[in-house]
């Protein structure tokens, strides 16, 4: 069989494999490791990082690595500029190639280059956000990253850099639902809060009255409680008892 045709199946099972990982339910840590190792091991890469991209500030925090020391965790600085060059990138950059775009991203970070012992980086974009950079060393051949390469090199970020935008927007919802939650619970207990007032002004108004209100509430809330009542129903049964004098 042709090498091209070996390195052509070899590719298309990882990325069969690599679509299953990240559709699966594992931890979102663990799904990156596993894509790293996979982009890695499919080409027979030394070393490689995953970064994911925060706009404030303007870095790249590792998050997940193969043959590099203590990198997760690690930083790397990237100003706006630099950001809109990657995401106008459609593939690798040679970070050895003399015009890559990034000369000055190079020059300020070339002791953490150096220590991810990066040769290239691979900005990955989702719906025109810069979700990351895959830095890549050499290959173990020490041969260059061919048309071939890159392509698969390519296409393989591309599904790691949608996993990383699922995982931003999944996190994104989760926050916004508990933000409604609190401000919900904040708005219940004002309106409970009201209603109550409300009830004990009106019982204040005859000291034999003091407290009825609130006493027909507890009472009613128990009793519908012990009949089964719940939820919103139960609430409205509690507020009726403060408010039935009113009429």
């Amino acid at each position: 069989m042709a090498m091209n045709t070996r390195k052509l199946l070899h590719s298309l099972g990882a990325l069969t494999d690599l679509g299953v990982e990240i559709s699966s339910s594992h931890d979102f840590d663990e799904v990156v490791q596993a894509s790293l190792h996979t982009l890695l091991g499919t080409l027979a890469i030394k070393k490689g990082a995953i970064s994911r991209y925060s706009s404030k500030p303007g870095q790249l925090k590792i998050i997940a690595a193969k043959g590099l020391k203590d990198a997760v965790g690690s930083r790397v600085n990237v100003d706006q500029d630099e950001v809109d060059r990657l995401i106008a990138r459609s593939g690798p950059v040679d970070l050895a190639a003399e015009r890559n775009g990034l000369a000055h991203f190079v020059r300020r970070n070339g002791e953490s280059l150096r220590r991810l012992r990066a040769a290239a980086v691979v900005p990955m974009v989702a719906r025109g956000e810069l979700m990351g950079v895959i830095f890549l060393s050499e290959k173990f051949s020490g041969e260059d990253y061919d048309s071939e390469d890159l392509a698969i090199i390519g296409t393989i970020s591309r599904h790691i850099g949608v996993a990383i935008y699922n995982h931003r927007l999944l996190v994104s919802i989760r926050r916004r639902a508990e933000e409604n939650k609190r401000l919900y619970r904040e708005l219940r207990d004002t309106y409970q809060n009201t209603i109550r007032a409300f009830a004990a002004a009106i019982d204040l108004k005859d000291a034999y009255t003091k407290g009825h209100s609130d006493r027909v509430a507890r009472y009613s809330e128990a009793i519908a409680r012990e009949m089964g009542v719940e939820g919103q129903e139960l609430e409205h049964i509690s507020v009726a008892g403060y408010l039935h004098d009113i009429g």
